[in-house]
Formats: structure tokens, C-alpha cells, sequence
């Protein structure tokens, strides 16, 4: 039976292709309990790819990749996974995020609940398109959270935010 984990360790990172950096995305698992990962540049029917990456580690993963229009043109683009460590998290529930741009999942600590979000916010580069897709982002994060009801949020990834601005 497992105990209560006490400390808990979270990384983020922004991958630019996860299949490119798995190894580094190995090494990293090595030292985390739950990682956030970005940019991860799958397709959807590529998304299994994930879970072959650390069997100690089960897994949601996000395309934002829209395969119905046809031939793609260049590389595929955002996309998102979050892993978390099975022997220390046997009881999870993914949350439904609409969004491509986000993904949560909800953990029973035993008692306590926490949720953990994985986010890729758009860029901001002063396009008012850029600016409402950024504030529809942060909306469906404060939307998640509120639904929630959980005290304990944790909200990683990659904001592209500008805070001098």
C-alpha cells in the first residue's frame, strides 16, 4: 500500500518536438514526479508515443494539430502531455479541457485532492487575434480551476507572456 506522498516534484518544459528530446525527457523523468510537457509537436495519431516514454509514468497527451484539412504543410505545431508517476499517484482523473492549448488532471492525494494544468499560452506579438486567443487561454484556465473546487492548483507550462509589457 502506498503512503501519502510529502513531497512532491513538478517540472516543466517546453520540448520543440517531443521526439527529438526523449531522451532528454527520460533523464528528466528520472527526477520528477509529475512533468508538464509543451511543443510537443504530435500528431494525432502519434499521441501513444508518450506513454512509451517511462513505464513508471501514465499519461495524458494533446494534438493541436488539425488533420481533416488535408496535406500538411511543414512541421506539425504546439501540442501538450502531462506524466505523472504511477506508484506515487494510483488514483487520477483526467480533466476535460476543450482547449488544445491546455490539459489537467486531478489527483487524490488520500484525503486531499490537488489539480495540475499543463498550458501553452499563444504568443502575444501585439496582434489583437494573439491578445483574445491569450485571454480566451487564461479564461479556460481560471475556468478549470473554478469548476475544480480544489484549493491546491498547479498551473505549469509555457505562458509566452510579457510581464514589462
Amino acid at each position: 500500500m502506498n503512503s501519502k506522498p510529502t513531497n512532491i516534484t513538478l517540472a516543466t518544459f517546453n520540448c520543440r518536438s517531443i521526439k527529438r528530446s526523449a531522451e532528454q525527457i527520460k533523464k528528466l523523468s528520472e527526477n520528477v514526479d509529475i512533468l508538464a510537457l509543451q511543443e510537443t509537436w504530435l500528431l494525432p495519431h502519434d499521441l501513444g508515443f508518450v506513454n512509451g516514454l517511462s513505464q513508471h509514468f501514465s499519461c495524458i497527451a494533446k494534438s493541436a494539430v488539425d488533420t481533416s484539412t488535408g496535406i500538411l504543410k511543414g512541421q506539425p505545431y504546439g501540442g501538450l502531455a502531462l506524466m505523472w508517476r504511477k506508484s506515487l499517484f494510483p488514483s487520477v482523473s483526467i480533466i476535460d479541457c476543450t482547449s488544445d492549448r491546455l490539459a489537467a488532471v486531478q489527483i487524490d492525494l488520500g484525503g486531499p485532492h490537488i489539480l495540475v494544468m499543463t498550458v501553452y499560452l499563444p504568443f502575444d506579438d501585439g496582434n489583437e487575434d494573439c491578445l483574445a486567443d491569450f485571454i480566451a487561454c487564461l479564461g479556460s484556465i481560471e475556468a478549470v480551476i473554478s469548476d475544480s473546487d480544489i484549493e491546491a492548483n498547479y498551473v505549469l507550462g509555457d505562458f509566452n507572456a510579457h510581464c514589462d509589457q
